[in-house]
């Protein structure tokens, strides 16, 4: 059985694409219409450019190249050494990805105590000259520049390299992106609005993982927030929802319930209520907020003429039901380009 992209590409071929086609159709069941892939290895390039080829890829993949395996730096996007991944209109790029903390064995956190200097828990993965340095050769280039951030630490070096890029080379509207944010200060998501960052966020981690970083949180001390949309948005940080599948579920709706209720699967009381956000908003994330993310926003994500008539029919209004019931609406249809490509 195949254990890696390259053992798929050897193993199946060129009919790897329709293992590719067979995931967007998934997808498409659960109500999504395009996809922005957060890691693609040259491996997982090859894999697409193959899908693209055969006419199997069922709507616009977005790729975030990032460097030859998982955690490695991607010095060769960043530098031109390789292209910037723009191969078709189904098949587009120009986005570089950047690790800043791992998941394991830890994530770059930042311990406010309320008397003392402040903590730097776990380590990053870049210093933050070496961060600088690819931050401001992938800027320089005119790709956008994705970076994951988990904790404090990790996002204050991410502001900190997105300023230290503007200012070596102004771009008027990089739009940063910031994948994750999980548990920035209030004064960091301020910084990052008037940066210009799009926030990258999983409201399903809430479901799955809210109670654990609410604790966290709570640890960390000072204005430090878990999962704090109602905060961001408030701010007027740009804010795009999307699910890390497979690290957390994929189905919007599952997200869009976590978004309003902030409830947890351990059934509990809710994970910090005050950063819940209304269903319209909720749904704002998901569609316009995560088009401007990848730079779509002129061609998908509202009801327009002239758009691609990218469309999802539910079985009920989410603006309107009981947010309880949010999690049991229904994906009815999926539409592509005006073209019903599921139907329940």
């Amino acid at each position: 059985m195949p254990l890696s992209l390259r053992a798929y590409l050897d193993h199946y071929g060129d009919a790897v694409a329709d293992l590719v086609h067979a995931n967007g159709m998934r997808h498409l069941a659960c109500g999504i219409t395009s996809i922005g892939d957060a890691l693609v290895t040259p491996e997982a390039a090859e894999m697409y450019r193959l899908s693209e080829a055969r006419k199997k890829l069922p709507f616009v993949l977005h790729q975030m190249l990032g460097g030859r395996q998982f955690y490695t730096p991607p010095e060769d996007v960043a530098t031109g050494a390789t292209d910037d991944g723009q191969v078709a209109d189904r098949l587009r790029g120009g986005t570089v990805k950047i690790f800043m903390d791992p998941v394991f064995p830890g994530i770059a956190l930042m311990r406010y105590p309320a008397c003392g200097e402040v903590e730097y828990l776990g380590e990053p993965n870049y210093t933050q000259d070496e961060v600088n340095r690819l931050v401001v050769s992938a800027h320089q280039r005119g790709l956008q520049v994705a970076i994951h951030c988990l904790g404090t630490w990790a996002i204050e070096q991410a502001l900190n390299a997105f300023e230290h890029a503007q200012r070596i080379h102004s771009r008027a509207e990089p739009r940063f992106r910031i994948e994750h944010c999980s548990l920035p200060t209030v004064s960091q998501i301020h910084r990052a609005q008037s940066l210009g960052v799009v926030a990258c966020v999983q409201p399903p981690f809430v479901f799955v993982n809210g109670d654990r970083y609410a604790q966290m949180a709570q640890e960390m001390g000072g204005d430090v927030r878990a999962f704090p949309f109602q905060t961001m948005l408030s701010s007027g940080m740009m804010v795009a929802a999307t699910s890390d599948s497979p690290c957390a579920p994929v189905e919007p709706l599952l997200g869009l319930y976590a978004i309003v209720t902030r409830q947890t699967r351990s059934s509990g009381p809710p994970a910090v209520p005050e950063e819940a956000v209304d269903p319209l908003d909720g749904l704002r994330m998901y569609t316009i907020n995560a088009a401007y993310a990848m730079g779509r926003e002129s061609e998908v994500g509202s009801l327009e003429p002239g758009k691609r008539a990218d469309v999802v029919v539910l079985s009920h209004d989410p603006t309107v039901v009981d947010p309880a019931f949010l999690r049991d609406v229904t994906v009815e249809q999926t539409y592509v380009e005006g073209q019903c490509l599921y139907q329940r």
